[in-house]
């Protein structure tokens, strides 16, 4: 019989089975799952109030057990094909999930 914390890990890796991407990850030998998300931030400038948006990759700490600020992703095929530079300080969540920032390397 499998417990709670099991049936949480089986959803999250199907998840990134279904719904993720496969990526290049720097110092990682073998191809890592991502998925890819966006994250608003709320501003002030003056009086006047606005979001920035921003690209933020998702990768299970399984795959991934420290990624660091300036490590490079490459995507090779799919709608977010390119290549990434991680961008502050991944934070790993309750999930045992890193949620990194990222911007597109040109």
């Amino acid at each position: 019989m499998t417990g709670f914390v099991e049936r949480k890990a089986a959803l999250i890796d199907a998840a990134f089975v279904a719904f993720g991407e496969d990526a290049m990850w720097t110092g990682i030998e073998a191809p890592v799952r991502i998925r890819f998300g966006t994250s608003d931030e709320e501003g002030k400038f003056s009086e006047s109030g606005f979001i920035s948006r921003g690209d933020r990759m998702r990768v299970r700490q399984s795959e991934v057990p420290a990624p660091n600020e300036g490590d490079i992703v490459s995507v090779a095929t799919g709608l977010n094909a390119g290549t990434y530079r991680l961008v502050g300080e991944p934070i790993l969540g309750s999930k045992r999930v890193w949620d990194c920032d990222v911007t597109v390397v040109r």
